[in-house]
């Protein structure tokens, strides 16, 4: 008998994108499946709305006195959750049909202290692009590969062991970086993360409506300071570096600085050292460097895929 999986959605004032959320979990290929809808405290009725509505799947949802923070809405669904595993989808983000599949399929020949992630399709405001386009080194710790050498793993994106991710939970009261924090601490807890190497999520970034966190680069930086002595110095650099153009208005010579820095001691790319730079000039040459950086350079995803995403028939399409 195939293992029950937990998903966890955290949701805070977004019925119409939880439908769509939802959707997507109950195409999911894979059965048995459990659904746990944490709300986080909405003012538009979500709990009321989700119990009165018919769902194809049966959604239990739990309904939290007041706005905690999607670290507390996940830690809340890990307290009614009785699958082997759990998986996590934010409320404005969707899976393909065969996520749970695939990644389970993955699962089954791994260490029981695998965390499976995903490449996911990121659908910005003018464009929508596959990450991670990098799979991590044997013997490269997380923070070198998240932070250094351009990975990114999706909190969309993962499946892994329930009882793994009671013992380690997030850190409740944090609103920024929780899912870094999260996959760092599972990691020094013994953890290994293994890649699908396919798109099997779409996140949704090309808007900040109802965002859990607004960057802070001072929240950022202390968070960071506080790993420090854990992570390695190129990772702690690399990310120090990626913070500093959000320190453009008030401290744009340490900025300067932190990315210098950076580039010197190879914890970032040249290319990366260009587009950190133009964002310390201004914040909207993100968008265009990138656009260039993906027309000039024709980047491929490991096993040859294309870097923009048109090979799929379950692609989000941009408007």
């Amino acid at each position: 008998m195939k293992p029950l999986i937990s998903i966890i959605v955290p949701t805070y004032n977004r019925r119409m994108s939880l439908l769509n959320a939802l959707r997507s979990v109950f195409n999911q290929d894979y059965r048995p499946i459990e659904i746990i809808v944490v709300d986080d405290g909405s003012s538009d009725d979500t709990s009321r709305w989700l119990r009165a509505a018919e769902h194809p799947l049966p959604v239990n949802v739990i309904t939290l006195p007041t706005n905690l923070g999607p670290a507390a809405a996940r830690n809340a669904g890990l307290d009614h959750a009785t699958g082997a595993y759990v998986a996590f989808l934010d409320s404005d983000d969707s899976w393909l049909p065969n996520k749970l599949t695939r990644q389970m399929e993955l699962l089954r020949s791994a260490p029981p202290n695998t965390v499976a992630f995903c490449q996911s399709y990121i659908r910005r405001r003018y464009d929508t692009v596959i990450r991670p386009i990098c799979v991590q080194r044997a013997g490269e710790t997380l923070g070198e590969y998240l932070f250094a050498r351009g990975g990114f793993i999706a909190i969309c994106s993962i499946v892994m062991p329930a009882s793994l991710a009671r013992d380690v939970k997030f850190w409740p009261s944090q609103r920024l970086h929780e899912d870094w924090d999260f996959f760092l601490r599972v990691e020094a807890a013994g953890a290994r993360f293994a890649m699908c190497r396919e798109p099997l999520c779409v996140v949704n970034d090309s808007n900040t409506c109802n965002r859990a966190s607004a960057p802070d680069p001072d929240v950022s930086l202390n968070w960071l300071n506080g790993w420090k002595e854990q992570l390695a110095p190129v990772a702690y650099l690399g990310l120090r570096a990626k913070i500093a153009p959000q320190l453009r208005d008030k401290r744009p010579g340490l900025a300067f600085r932190y990315i210098c820095q950076a580039w010197m001691k190879q914890a970032i790319s040249s290319w990366t050292l260009l587009i950190l730079l133009g964002r310390l000039l201004h914040p909207a040459l993100r968008e265009a460097a990138y656009w260039v950086h993906g027309k000039t350079t024709g980047r491929k995803l490991a096993g040859g895929m294309p870097y923009h995403s048109k090979q799929s028939a379950h692609a989000p399409q941009n408007d």
